[in-house]
């Protein structure tokens, strides 16, 4: 019988792990956003820049994710990202001028910036915007 809830492990290198009981999981993985429900089959994924939503209930956290790797396994949730901020923590006005400045470098490059560069940072910055937004996917 599946549990009927989620034990979210979220770790990232410059902050303590923090764990969360949820009813659903919305995930940005390499292939694609993923939701992951209680019983979910084991599953190893690696995490692409975007938000990542931890729902309970009626509540809502939003996360900007940079990178790393998801581990589901039944009830059981471990993500390790390479950042991880929550959207109460995200400088909106800082998030859409990095934005600006990526839109600069992508139209325009400059010796030293390429525009691979350029494209991380908008997404870093679009996955800010959005998790401070509380936007779903």
């Amino acid at each position: 019988m599946a549990a009927e809830s989620l034990t979210i492990e979220l770790c990232s290198p410059t902050q303590a792990p923090i764990e969360y009981t949820a009813e659903e999981v919305v995930l940005p993985g390499s292939e694609g956003v993923m939701t992951v429900l209680p019983g979910h089959t084991f599953v190893l994924t690696t995490l692409k820049t975007g938000v990542l939503i931890i729902q309970n209930g009626e509540e809502y956290d939003f996360f900007a994710v940079h990178g790393g790797f998801a581990e589901i396994a039944q009830d059981r949730i471990k993500i390790i990202a390479d950042q991880v901020e929550h959207a109460e923590n995200i400088d909106k006005a800082r998030a859409e001028a990095a934005k600006t400045r990526a839109e600069e470098s992508i139209a325009k490059p400059t010796e030293g910036h390429s525009v691979e560069q350029a494209e991380a940072a908008m997404a870093r910055a679009i996955a800010r915007i959005q998790a401070h937004g509380g936007e779903h996917y």
